[in-house]
């Protein structure tokens, strides 16, 4: 393993199979066509997911471990879809999404958007809407890299969030953004990839 990154936990939202990360990044503008990250990607997130993939079959990459830090410690396997939607709430629950809502969003380009209807395992639902708002170069774990700046809010029955994040198509991962679901400070998260490691 290629260890390109760590950092610590501290409490939320990965490359062309079989080639080594490096040679699978594109120079300039991200095509915006999803790949997902090789099997034995490990990541983690200042917001307590750390896992490690497991499979792919299709849009969905299967992972391992923790979902967040309600779930750390424990080591449960779900899916992500296209690299944006959990098949698993953050307390371990189940959910289930519109995935034609997700493959209409694919591939991104500036100006592409998509409400993705879900429902967790105890009936609550809700919507996101999704939007590509420009592209961008940041400093990310595996060096400066182009990224789609996605903005999204978040509609349920008591519930209503916002914000955005970097999207990188390449390898399909978050590298990090703002969820906030209220007004001030203890109610909005800086999320960001910590730790990131990927197959030689």
């Amino acid at each position: 393993m290629r260890l390109i990154g760590f950092g610590r936990i501290v409490l939320f939202v990965l490359v062309l199979l079989g080639a080594p990360l490096a040679n699978a990044i594109a120079e300039g503008e991200p095509d915006g066509a999803w790949k997902p990250p090789p099997i034995g990607t490990k990541v983690e997130y200042n917001f307590g997911a750390k896992y490690e993939v497991t499979r792919i079959e299709g849009s969905k990459y299967y992972v391992k471990g923790a979902r967040t830090t309600e779930t750390h410690g424990m080591d449960f396997e779900w899916y992500i879809y296209k690299g944006t939607f959990h098949s698993m709430w953050a307390d371990g629950q189940k959910v289930s999404f519109d995935q034609e809502a997700l493959d209409s969003f694919f591939p991104l380009k500036i100006g592409n958007k998509t409400t993705v209807a879900a429902e967790r395992a105890d009936g609550w639902k809700w919507k996101t809407a999704f939007k590509v708002t420009k592209y961008k170069e940041v400093e990310t774990l595996l060096g400066k890299r182009p990224v789609f700046v996605v903005a999204f809010l978040e509609k349920g029955k008591g519930h209503k969030a916002k914000g955005w994040g970097y999207y990188d198509p390449e390898p399909g991962i978050w590298d990090g953004g703002l969820y906030q679901w209220g007004e001030g400070d203890n109610q909005k998260l800086n999320w960001r990839l910590t730790h990131l490691e990927v197959p030689e």
